[in-house]
């Protein structure tokens, strides 16, 4: 089954999608900067956090460091088996 829309009711679904995707965005920036300010300093293992590092400190002013392990990987990497 399609549904044919008029032109100017799809024109208006789109602005309300673009205008609840802004505000989910202004939200979680808003977050972001409140947990940011209400600890001293932030810390975690993740590899997201250094990829997006410019990022994060556009929003909050947080620095992200990249620590190597303390340790030499035990793990030994192999390829990838296709059954």
């Amino acid at each position: 089954m399609v549904v044919v829309i008029p032109m100017a009711l799809h024109q208006a679904i789109e602005a309300k999608r673009r205008r609840l995707r802004e505000r989910a965005k202004l939200c979680i920036h808003h977050i972001s900067r409140t947990i940011s300010r209400m600890c001293g300093k932030l810390s975690g293992m993740t590899g997201t956090a250094k990829t997006k590092s410019k990022s994060l400190n556009n929003i909050g002013g947080l620095e992200a460091y990249e620590i190597p392990p303390n340790k030499v990987l035990a793990r030994a990497d192999m390829p990838d088996l296709i059954l």
